[in-house]
């Protein structure tokens, strides 16, 4: 085995790993809105360790046939934070108004201050005013499959998911080509 042919082995494999981030990631969770028809209530019963678009979010227990399960959520499509220099009694100043119309992307504007000195203690979260702990939430699943869930409303993966699917496509088409030429 000459060294071409070495690369395009770790190519064809990089490309495999792409396309199955791909199928994870994206595909998978393209027919949520479709799948996901039954409502029920869930109870928040705390907030993630691990940051969403830098936020934590609730985390959501709904019950289905007397068995529990747990969600994230609601989710963004993004967020973004600026730091204020102005005082403010509020750690976090966001464009959340009411959980009827949550916005797209996530505003956020920072205490550093309040930040530093409550974080300390516990983590907070924007969200916690308007999903604070013990409140009900709406969760939608699949019937089928109740462990496929979201809260309040879904929102659909990036279309730039399909820039990698292509990419990996390229990359494995060219690889079998160099390979087999």
């Amino acid at each position: 085995m000459d060294i071409k042919e070495f690369i395009c082995i770790i190519f064809i494999v990089y490309s495999i790993i792409l396309f199955l981030i791909y199928y994870f990631l994206y595909y998978k969770k393209r027919n949520y809105v479709k799948e996901c028809l039954i409502k029920t209530n869930g109870k928040i019963i705390n907030y993630s360790k691990v940051l969403y678009n830098n936020i934590s979010l609730p985390i959501v227990e709904y019950l289905v046939n007397g068995e529990k399960f747990t969600v994230v959520g609601p989710k963004f499509t993004a967020s973004t934070f600026k730091y204020s220099t102005k005082y403010n009694e509020e750690i976090y100043i966001s464009n959340l108004t009411d959980r009827e119309n949550l916005p797209k992307v996530l505003k956020v504007v920072i205490n550093p201050n309040l930040y530093v000195e409550n974080s300390i203690s516990s983590h907070k979260s924007p969200l916690s005013k308007l999903y604070p702990i013990n409140s009900e939430a709406p969760v939608y699943y699949n019937p089928n499959n109740p462990k496929m869930a979201y809260v309040q409303r879904y929102i659909n993966p990036s279309k730039l998911w399909n820039i990698l699917l292509v990419f990996a496509i390229l990359i494995f088409i060219v690889c079998i080509y160099f390979l087999f030429n």
